[in-house]
């Protein structure tokens, strides 16, 4: 069993921390390495976020740097956002 963040040559099964963070296998792009990920790495690496907390100006520039950076990794790739807040401060959650 690979440890976090180290390659491995093949799929490894789900597993769980000792804190109970689940761990999925990502297969690493051109290689036939994989690699433990948290759920939450895994989706940023497949351009995908969740805004699940409420926003406010910290959370706000938070997700403003994350979609300035995929965008600026693969400009014509989409961005997937899914988003589940239960509220948010006016002027941060409109930037």
């Amino acid at each position: 069993r690979a440890a976090i963040g180290v390659a491995a040559r093949r799929p490894p099964r789900v597993g769980l921390q000792a804190s109970t963070t689940v761990l999925m296998p990502w297969k690493i792009p051109s290689t036939n390495h994989w690699q433990w990920l948290t759920i939450p790495e895994l989706l940023l690496r497949e351009r995908t976020l969740m805004i699940t907390d409420y926003i406010d100006e910290r959370y706000a520039n938070f997700i403003s740097a994350m979609l300035l950076y995929l965008k600026s990794e693969e400009p014509r790739k989409p961005i997937t956002l899914y988003l589940a807040a239960p509220g948010a401060d006016l002027k941060p959650a409109l930037a």
